[in-house]
């Protein structure tokens, strides 16, 4: 098995990771690299949307021959950041199934195919095992909240973002309402305009570079009589709006290479229109991008893109479901769990998702919190088996709750350790006419024994008051994520939306 761990203290995480050498060794790592969350691309150059923030990461069995020529292997990072900061990726190799260390079969991988492909869904050599954690007590985690503007720039908020928008190292924040779109400098917060009009109402908003010209540009959704998905290209002169999709408004949207042509594309669930679809990347990054149906009766919140399967192609997760990605535009609707709570019938495939390894076995498992945006939320881990299609899934209780309107969840080392850690956030007024929260929180689930041990799951509790689509994100540069969201809905209690941050006190 090959875990990848990531220390990259106030570079901002791991970007892309170049590979240099003898075929023999670049070509398996770059393969197993390519199944890590959030990586795209081909050959020896391996993207990472989000970056890989400091943690460790599982992925598939990896061999590589053993032979009588001299091997060499050099491994390039490069930073999310444009500053010359410390980045280090370390890659630890273990021995496979009735395989000493250091003894490959020549021509081929133990458990694969010829060429160092591992085969599908290989079960891991032994029993599975949690994640280094390090040595020691785990600290205590700690956030202190700060307002960065408590009327969200004049208006109520619908959508926020973070990145480094004017390349100074910093990420800045990005908000959407329903008068404008915005964007806060880090560190003084001073307010900068984008476009005028309603955005991210029910739309995510996303910061990423879509033209590839290095700098960062903003996605999301935009209201002008019609429901459109749009991004505003980040030049020198100012920002320049273009359509991403008329036909899609995109609830949630993440982005990864999904038909392996080397462009990240986009997996998008659209509530306006009760489907799940992906959107292909044009080769003019200014054009729309074509629309591709995975599901086209399916209503959904939150998604993910991730090779569940390890079959060399992305799949994608959305609400309590996902789809293998069979290839030649075919996909299969797997569930993942059969959870029911009683009075919510239309909120059976909200969910908020998080795909990481759990348990330390290889595969990817999987974090939810369902029926969220209700208030009967609960939080599970789901484990995956061998065979992650046909095999059922281990569903761990973590939270019962009810855990109230839930839209808040990352995943991120907030200790600084390699513990899976995720934040869950309630919001402070519910949509749907769910109304007030009389008891928001913003939780951090931390991991501190096996993964199919619900008691080994520790919940703390950083604050209380909710928020709307927080995110994790280094704000000050010290290493560790902090987290930045706001309030939604406040239009129903006749009041702007704050935007917050919380940043994290938490000495490793």
């Amino acid at each position: 098995m090959l875990r990848a761990c990531v220390d990259a203290r106030r570079a901002g995480g791991v970007s892309r990771v170049r590979l240099r050498g003898t075929r023999a060794l670049t070509a398996p790592l770059a393969s197993a690299l390519a199944r890590l969350p959030g990586a795209s691309g081909a050959a020896r150059s391996i993207a990472f949307d989000p970056p890989l923030v400091p943690a460790c990461a599982g992925t598939d069995s990896l061999a590589v021959p053993a032979g009588d020529a001299a091997e060499r292997l050099v491994l390039v990072a490069r930073t999310s950041r444009k500053k010359h900061l410390a980045a280090r990726l370390r890659l630890g190799c273990h021995a496979g199934a009735g395989q000493e260390p250091g003894h490959g079969t020549p021509g081929g991988t133990p458990g694969g195919t010829p060429g160092g492909t591992p085969s599908p869904s290989p079960s891991p050599p032994g029993d599975p095992q949690p994640p280094v954690a390090g040595d020691g007590p785990p600290p205590a985690i700690r956030f202190a909240r700060h307002v960065i503007d408590s009327e969200g720039g004049g208006q109520v908020t619908e959508a926020i973002g973070a990145g480094d928008l004017d390349g100074d190292g910093s990420p800045d924040v990005v908000v959407g309402g329903d008068e404008r779109l915005i964007w806060y400098h880090n560190p003084d917060w001073t307010v900068h305009p984008i476009a005028s009009g309603t955005f991210g109402a029910g739309a995510m908003l996303v910061v990423r570079d879509i033209d590839g010209d290095g700098r960062l540009d903003v996605v999301t959704g935009a209201l002008d009589g019609d429901r459109t998905t749009v991004w505003f290209q980040n030049r020198p002169d100012g920002w320049v709006r273009h359509v991403l999709s008329s036909g899609a408004y995109c609830h949630d949207l993440v982005f990864g290479d999904l038909d392996g042509d080397g462009r990240a594309d986009a997996a998008c669930v659209d509530q306006q229109r009760g489907r799940v679809v992906w959107l292909g990347a044009p080769a003019d990054p200014t054009a729309e991008w074509t629309l591709h149906v995975i599901d086209g009766n399916e209503n959904a919140m939150g998604a993910a893109i991730a090779d569940l399967d390890r079959d060399g192609r992305p799949d994608v997760v959305a609400g309590r479901a996902w789809y293998r990605n069979a290839g030649g535009g075919a996909w299969t609707r797997v569930q993942y769990t059969d959870v029911q709570v009683d009075g919510y019938a239309a909120f059976t495939d909200y969910a908020k998702v998080s795909v990481l390894d759990l348990d330390g076995d290889g595969r990817l498992d999987l974090f939810a919190t369902l029926y969220a945006e209700t208030p009967a939320g609960r939080v599970y881990a789901f484990l995956a088996p061998a065979d992650p299609v046909h095999d059922p899934w281990t569903a761990v209780p973590i939270d019962p709750g009810p855990l109230f309107g839930v839209h808040s969840q990352a995943a991120a080392s907030f200790d600084g350790s390699t513990r899976p850690q995720i934040m869950v956030g309630e919001t402070n007024i519910g949509g749907f006419d769910f109304g007030v929260n009389p008891h928001p929180h913003l939780n951090v689930y931390r991991l501190l024994g096996p993964a199919a041990d619900p008691a080994a799951w520790e919940r703390t509790t950083i604050d209380t008051i909710g928020t709307h689509e927080a995110q994790a994100v280094d704000l000050d540069g010290n290493g560790l994520p902090d987290l930045v969201g706001h309030m939604e809905n406040t239009d129903l209690v006749g009041q702007n939306g704050p935007v917050d941050t919380w940043y994290n006190e938490t000495t490793p």
